[in-house]
């Protein structure tokens, strides 16, 4: 990078680099120990994942609420540090329900959630339930320290 630029020129000329760098490699690779259930082999499924990626309402809006999950999408992520305290590394949760609305969050206690539904549901429920989807919730748990921690749990 030239000497003379400015800290704001010099990361905007850096984001330039890397979305040329990024767009030259049309792969989209999961990570490992992240979770896509869609089939990334056609069109549609690539375009299924950047909409459930770009386009989430909050999961915090619909606790207690059933849902019927068809796919999900986990990726790396950083949670916003709050009162004072740094961000931290995170998993990035979409779960997308059968009529396309995917829903976002960073909670550990979902995404440790979504890690024992794919071990057990590869599909989500897509082939290997009479359902054909999971039928979840979202409820939070309150901790000894007043902390509240989210999670899944099936529909009764």
């Amino acid at each position: 990078m030239e000497k003379g630029l400015s800290k704001m020129a010099k990361a905007i000329q850096k984001a330039m680099e890397t979305a040329i760098e990024s767009s030259e490699n049309v792969n989209f690779n999961i990570p490992t120990g992240f979770i896509n259930t869609f089939d990334l082999a056609t069109n549609e499924g690539k375009m299924k994942v950047v909409n459930a990626t770009n386009n989430s309402v909050p999961l915090k809006d619909y606790m207690d609420t059933e849902l019927h999950i068809v796919d999900c999408v986990t990726m790396p992520g950083i949670r916003k540090g709050r009162n004072g305290m740094p961000d931290t590394e995170c998993k990035n949760v979409h779960l997308i329900d059968e009529n396309g609305v995917s829903y976002f969050s960073q909670s550990d206690g979902v995404a440790r959630a979504v890690q024992m539904f794919a071990a057990m549901w590869p599909d989500f429920g897509k082939h290997s339930t009479t359902e054909g989807y999971l039928a979840i919730k979202c409820i939070a748990q309150e901790l000894p320290n007043g902390n509240t921690l989210k999670t899944l749990v099936f529909v009764d």
